[in-house]
């Protein structure tokens, strides 16, 4: 359900933008994030994820945009079983991510352009292990910091650190490296 809403928000969004294509503020690019998944009492997870975004300006310090995404690296914990003998491992994994955000900044002589970014996420995450399989999906408002810098007219990269999930013992949040486009 929260999936279809963030869906349904961007489209809305990006519809409702449809002037902004014609005037160059309409944007579309590309996320590596490196993403630390931590759940209380046990060590982080560090996954790799790849996302499209595609979003527009609506003056020159306010911004919105989606972001859809997928994991493509995983990792290993480890975490001492119950009967204390040894140690049991987890394969974690983020089978997707999707969001809604809104940023504000301002734009600087030397083309940067720093930022804040605030919005919300739904994601879900898998779980495999020697005793089964599982999977936990969750959504909550996200907030993080980050700069573009536009390297030529209509191409910017961008580095950004965000709070993607903080809710109950899951935490998933980290850097981000990208580029995009604007039209």
């Amino acid at each position: 359900m929260y999936f279809k809403s963030i869906v349904s928000a961007g489209l809305l969004m990006l519809a409702a933008s449809s002037s902004a294509i014609a005037d160059s503020n309409f944007y579309v690019g590309g996320n590596y994030s490196f993403l630390d998944y931590s759940i209380t009492s046990v060590d982080d997870a560090q996954l790799g994820t790849l996302d499209v975004r595609a979003g527009t300006f609506f003056n020159s310090g306010f911004s919105g945009e989606v972001r859809l995404g997928f994991g493509v690296s995983d990792d290993t914990v480890y975490i001492l079983n119950s009967t204390k003998s040894g140690y049991d491992s987890y394969d974690f994994s983020l089978d997707y991510f999707a969001g809604a955000y809104l940023r504000s900044g301002v734009l600087t002589s030397g083309n940067f352009f720093p930022y804040l970014i605030a919005g919300v996420t739904t994601a879900e995450a898998s779980t495999k292990s020697a005793t089964g399989t599982g999977s936990r999906s969750e959504t909550d408002l996200s907030f993080g910091i980050g700069i573009d810098y536009t390297i030529k007219n209509t191409v910017t990269v961008n580095a950004e650190y965000i709070n993607y999930i903080s809710k109950g013992l899951v935490d998933i949040s980290g850097f981000t490296l990208g580029i995009a486009k604007r039209f």
